[in-house]
C-alpha cells in the first residue's frame, strides 16, 4: 500500500487525555524514526484540537517534521456546541456518533480517513495505514471499504 510519496498513516485515538497522549507519542516516534518516509495525520474532535493547540506544546513538538505531521479535527456530533468536551457518561454516545460519521461517505471524518485532509488541500493523498483506538470497533469495517 505504499505510494511514491511514502507511507501516509492516520492516527485516530479516543478523544480522551490518556489515549491522545499515547498516540501523540506514537506519532512522534514514527516520524522521528522514519527518515522522511512516513507522514502522519492525527485526527481528533474539534473540542480536543482546540485545547491541544491552546494548552499544549503540540505545535512546537511537531514543527520539526514540517508538513509530514498534520492535526485534523472533526465534529463530535454530540450537539450544537462542538467545543464542549464530553463527560464520562457521554463516551459511548461519542463513539456511536463517530461510528455514524465514519461510514457516511459525505462526512468530514470519512474524508479525512480516506485522504488525511479535506478536498482541495495540496497535500491530499491516499492513506496507506490507519491506527485507531480499540473502542473504535467500527474502524475495521471502514478500513475494508477504503
Amino acid at each position: 500500500m505504499e505510494t511514491q510519496q511514502g507511507t501516509h498513516v492516520v492516527i485516530f485515538p479516543l478523544p480522551l487525555q490518556g489515549p491522545i497522549n499515547c498516540m501523540l507519542s506514537l506519532a512522534d516516534l514514527m516520524l522521528a524514526l522514519s527518515e522522511a518516509t512516513i507522514s502522519v495525520t492525527f485526527i481528533t474532535t474539534n473540542a480536543v484540537a482546540t485545547r491541544l493547540t491552546r494548552h499544549s506544546d503540540i505545535g512546537a513538538r511537531f514543527a520539526k517534521y514540517g508538513p509530514r505531521f498534520s492535526l485534523e479535527s472533526v465534529p463530535d456530533g454530540l450537539g450544537p456546541d462542538d467545543n464542549d468536551l464530553p463527560g464520562a457518561h457521554q463516551v459511548s454516545d461519542l463513539i456511536d456518533s463517530l461510528a455514524t460519521q465514519a461510514v457516511d461517505a459525505g462526512s468530514r471524518l470519512r474524508e479525512v480517513l480516506t485522504y488525511g485532509c479535506l478536498w482541495g488541500q495540496p497535500d491530499r493523498r491516499p492513506v496507506t495505514c490507519i491506527i485507531a483506538d480499540g473502542p473504535f470497533w467500527f474502524m475495521v469495517d471502514v478500513t475494508k471499504e477504503l
